[in-house]
């Protein structure tokens, strides 16, 4: 196995364990694990149990045994999630957890089951054999993700008090995002998501190749051929895919638009629902000393990937082409589905001839995410987090965080946005998973709770 092969081995298990663990990605962490009903945000709950995202595992389900015994693989701790050395290292031991169940690479609100779980033994191949109850292994099956973690601060008793098998809700508090928002919480959650993927297969590129991407790379007749979210397959998972694109012919020619079907999921806003085409919702910030420069690179017919080798200015742009700061520069948003991208067209939101439209303006990127405090797109930064941008935002600070060496760094947190809540003396609200009673008996929910981080 070759290097490069082990670093996409790498990437993919940390991009399964992004897209696995989308779903409890919490505003804060909290100092104690567990409440009972008397603190609950709400009233039909009777246990609360909060989150840590950063203290979790998240693993695939190998085996399921009738006694409820299982086998998980690949497991990966988050907070390693970005160290290359550090990545294949789970942080688990023998005891009780919680744990979310969900498909690969879609755990949502609509397939996630919560487990009671306990650790019986931990191997040295990232792997481990759990226990649940019978009844709940009977709800599972091979091949699921399985993300667990331990309630900081609660007792071995009152996790033993979470029932062992219960469907999951979404009740994230609705003041963050209004129920008649295109975009929903979770939904939301979920972009978040797909960027932060996006984030981190740019920043293995760049490492690779000491520059991010090209927007765009022209073919030997001068017209645009490749985006970049083609050169970015092999970082997202998706080699098998890149292997089949031909750089010999343009996105559309004869070969290339068989593949047009084949979209890679996080390229996809959930905000607009789930559907069959092949838009892409994500574009990059191009323009003059942006992220993504406008001229591109032109490709060598006789060695179409050559160009790829030696990226520098004015073709795409280094790490030390940001002199402003990568945390006061935008790579990626989103886009609408009226703007119609094919994922495979080198065409992005572009600016020039010195307008700056706004978020959710004609020509800027959308802002499909709504509340109380307004419309909001939702964005990749330069350093890799990602964060919502309102379209009320002051037009000379988003000028300022669309180029990247104007010499006037922003004071990000001054930037309007659609926070998670916050308690009364500004701290972040933390989340919880909340057991509430229903008319058949209890169900899990995810809730922003008024503790402080």
């Amino acid at each position: 196995m070759t290097f490069d092969d082990l670093v996409l081995e790498d990437n993919a298990m940390r991009l399964r364990f992004l897209a696995a663990f989308a779903l409890i990605v919490a505003a804060g962490v909290a100092r104690d694990g567990f409440a009972d009903e008397s603190s609950s945000a709400g009233g039909n709950a009777v246990r609360r149990y909060r989150m840590n995202p950063y203290h979790a595992n998240v693993g695939r389900i190998e085996s399921v045994a009738k006694d409820g015994t299982l086998r998980v693989v690949e497991l990966a701790n988050p907070r390693f999630s970005l160290n290359r050395r550090l990545a294949n290292l789970p942080d688990l031991a023998e005891g009780l957890y919680l744990g979310f169940v969900g498909s690969e690479f879609t755990l949502s609100t609509r397939d996630t089951r919560l487990v009671r779980v306990r650790v019986v033994s931990v191997d040295r191949e990232r792997s481990a054999t759990l226990r649940i109850a019978p009844a709940a292994a009977e709800q599972i099956e091979n091949g699921e993700q399985l993300v667990l973690f331990r309630p900081p601060g609660a007792t071995t008793e009152e996790i033993e008090a979470c029932p062992d098998y219960l469907t999951v809700d979404n009740g994230r508090d609705t003041t963050v995002l209004g129920s008649n928002s295109a975009g929903g919480p979770a939904r939301l959650q979920f972009s978040e998501n797909n960027l932060k993927q996006i984030g981190l297969a740019l920043y293995n590129f760049a490492d690779t190749h000491k520059s991010f991407p090209p927007a765009v790379i022209h073919g030997p007749d001068g017209k645009p051929w490749h985006s970049w979210r083609v050169v970015l397959l092999p970082y997202l998972d998706q080699a098998p895919l890149y292997n089949a694109y031909r750089w010999d012919e343009p996105w559309n020619g004869p070969n290339n638009s068989k593949l047009l079907s084949k979209m890679p999921q996080v390229y996809r806003d959930p905000a607009y629902g789930d559907s069959d085409d092949f838009y892409t919702h994500y574009a990059a910030v191009v323009g003059e000393d942006m992220a993504f420069p406008p001229e591109g690179i032109k490709m060598d017919p006789d060695r179409p990937t050559q160009a790829l080798l030696n990226l520098k200015p004015p073709g795409a742009a280094r790490i030390a082409d940001f002199t402003d700061g990568l945390s006061n520069t935008l790579l990626v948003g989103s886009v609408g589905p009226e703007r119609q991208i094919p994922w495979m067209k080198p065409e992005d939101v572009v600016f020039s001839d010195g307008k700056y439209p706004l978020p959710g303006e004609k020509g800027s990127f959308a802002a499909p995410y709504e509340s109380s405090r307004g419309k909001a797109g939702v964005f990749l930064w330069g350093d890799g987090r990602v964060s919502t941008i309102r379209s009320d935002v002051d037009a000379t600070a988003w000028q300022y965080l669309l180029v990247r060496n104007d010499g006037n760094p922003v004071d990000t947190d001054a930037i309007p946005s659609l926070d998670a809540p916050r308690t009364r003396s500004g701290k972040r609200a933390v989340q919880v998973v909340e057991i509430y009673r229903t008319s058949e008996g209890f169900a899990a929910r995810l809730v922003a709770s008024g503790d402080e981080e």
